[in-house]
């Protein structure tokens, strides 16, 4: 449900300027040093001929739904 409603409203691409606020961070300037440390939760890729950076819906869906269910909050199975 998640990927598909970032897919809907983004695309199978998330630009810098959506993706610093889809991850949390408080502005761009702070993904930018997440980026600069290595610390970014998601693959984040240049494109040839397009300026900024992207990651793929999927993957920031993925890493939202894995924050909701950390360890700690599992779901019994």
């Amino acid at each position: 449900m998640l990927a598909r409603d970032l897919l809907y409203r983004y695309g199978p691409l998330l630009g810098q300027d959506e993706l610093w606020r889809a991850l949390g961070y408080m502005s761009l300037d702070g993904l930018r040093q997440a980026q600069a440390r290595g610390t970014v939760p998601v693959h984040v890729f240049s494109l040839e001929k397009r300026r900024g950076k992207f990651a793929l819906s999927r993957d920031v869906a993925h890493w939202l739904a894995s924050q909701f269910l950390a360890p700690d909050q599992a779901v019994p199975t």
